[in-house]
């Protein structure tokens, strides 16, 4: 049996075609831009996402040597949501987490919910990057188009909807809304009600895996497929990210580093909300029905690499298009050896937590003439590395079990990098063969939905492939640690200069 997985992310989108054994017979990636508006908004159109979305799934249908395809599914970015009038045409861009706009609907928000209830029911602190919010902002600010829109979709729900499938929305991004009870699976009347939002514009909720139509028989042939395939609901990134990645039992942790990077462990229904809460920590339901994964992320990581790149690597970006490199391989190459190098915030879009900072902005210091390109970029790596560390340490401290590293994305392609992070956590790290583990947990989400296993632990045996294991050296890790306690007091020094008193020291 083979299915589809799609990943929609920030930045591109991803497909394959894997078999039930986890062979992948054929993928494809096509990147796109957000949309950067003049008053500052970080924008995805959603047209062009559904549009970059078709092409791959077309290039690896036809690539996958005629295979019949049992079903697709897709993973995608949370909070970005996108009105849909009666006739299914989007009115309006997806707002993405990183946008700054509707400080004041969150503090309206606040002022209005019991916020030890309101984390308690949803997992979440309120927060203006939620798709609650971006409605609420809507409703405010575009009142004609909130009034015309019917339904609210995520990315994967509105590609699948186009494809043929009913409107829905998944539980695991049903939660990033944060107007989910992930106890109940029901949207919270209250919080609605809170918000001054319809329910009515909410679509149905139904699990990830949940088959939820038949691919259009006109757009199959379009697309090149002999059969019609089954059309399964997928969930946000980030726990598809975890099935893929062989992240489903409590204590497996997942290091996904994609624009954004997030670390989650894997939990089950004992733990304590008052803990994770003080550290804005989010809990939310994992794809695997009853467990849960608790989060904590930092808000620019493969995307911050991504504009070293487009900014200071112009000549690499050159020479590979030229001779066919990959443009990373030839960046991380020059990396100094040495220990001499600045250090580097990077805070490109806020911080994330615990800080929970949109207006936070990133900080360089330690440059020299001696400071070169390859320095710069160690220090951004070594950076975005820390801010994980935080994580892990508010983790920890919240009473959390964390007993193996699973780490994906785009970063973890470097295993220079990959040591880097092993000696600055003290921990070993688990890779994996394929590392698009979205596009995996996708189509394991799919081979589920058509009987392929009986439990996910077969499944997962089956279909993920691990890599080799990176070790954390002891004597790297003690100089690491030095560096980490410098860094450390940069945010409640950041705060003390721009922002007034610190909140949330570590």
């Amino acid at each position: 049996m083979t299915t589809i997985g799609v990943d929609l992310g920030t930045s591109g989108c991803k497909a394959a075609a894997i078999r039930t054994d986890g062979t992948i017979l054929s993928d494809a990636y096509q990147e796109y831009t957000p949309v950067l508006t003049p008053e500052g908004g970080h924008e995805l159109d959603a047209e062009i996402v559904l549009a970059h979305a078709i092409q791959v799934i077309q290039q690896v249908a036809a690539e996958c040597g005629g295979e019949e395809i049992a079903a697709l599914s897709v993973s995608s970015l949370g909070e970005t949501v996108v009105p849909l009038d009666r006739n299914g045409r989007v009115l309006f861009p997806g707002i993405l987490y990183s946008d700054p706009r509707g400080k004041e609907l969150e503090e309206e928000l606040i002022s209005r919910v019991d916020l030890d209830c309101f984390y308690r029911v949803t997992g979440y602190r309120p927060s203006r990057a939620s798709s609650l919010c971006r409605i609420m902002w809507l409703k405010r600010y575009r009142p004609e188009l909130y009034e015309q829109a019917v339904c609210f979709l995520p990315l994967n729900a509105l590609l699948l909807h186009r494809l043929g499938a009913k409107t829905h929305i998944d539980f695991t991004l049903a939660s990033t809304s944060q107007a989910f009870d992930i106890w109940k699976n029901r949207w919270d009347l209250n919080i609605l009600s809170a918000a001054q939002i319809d329910p009515a514009k909410l679509p149905q909720i139904v699990p990830s895996g949940t088959t939820v139509g038949k691919m259009d028989k006109k757009i199959a042939r379009e697309l090149g497929f002999e059969n019609t395939p089954l059309l399964v609901a997928g969930g946000h990134d980030q726990p598809c990210v975890s099935l893929g990645a062989g992240v489903i039992h409590a204590g497996e942790t997942l290091d996904g580093m994609g624009s954004v990077e997030a670390i989650g462990v894997v939990v089950e229904h004992n733990f304590s909300t008052a803990l994770l809460s003080r550290y804005g920590l989010s809990v939310e339901p994992h794809v695997i029905p009853g467990m849960f994964s608790v989060y904590g992320c930092t808000m620019t990581a493969g995307r911050a690499v991504k504009w070293f790149r487009d900014n200071l690597c112009k000549d690499l970006v050159y020479q590979a298009a030229q001779t066919g490199e990959d443009v990373y391989s030839l960046m991380f190459d020059h990396l100094p050896e040495g220990k001499r190098y600045p250090m580097w915030v990077p805070y490109f879009s806020g911080a994330g937590t615990p800080f929970n900072d949109l207006q936070a902005e990133g900080v360089l210091t330690g440059v020299t003439l001696d400071t070169d390109r390859g320095a710069l970029l160690k220090a951004l790596l070594e950076g975005i590395a820390f801010e994980l560390e935080i994580n892990l340490e508010c983790l920890k401290l919240s009473g959390l079990r964390i007993s193996e590293l699973h780490t994906v994305g785009g970063l973890a392609r470097s295993t220079g990098y990959l040591q880097m992070k092993a000696d600055i956590m003290g921990q070993d790290i688990v890779t994996l063969e394929y590392n698009e583990a979205g596009v995996l947990g996708a189509a394991i989400l799919a081979a589920m939905a058509c009987g392929a296993y009986p439990t996910w632990e077969q499944a997962v045996g089956h279909m993920v492939r691990f890599g080799p294991r990176l070790h954390g050296r002891e004597a790297e890790h003690g100089w690491y640690q030095e560096r980490f306690n410098r860094y450390k007091r940069f945010h409640p020094l950041y705060q003390t200069l721009c922002q007034g008193p610190e909140q949330n020291e570590i």
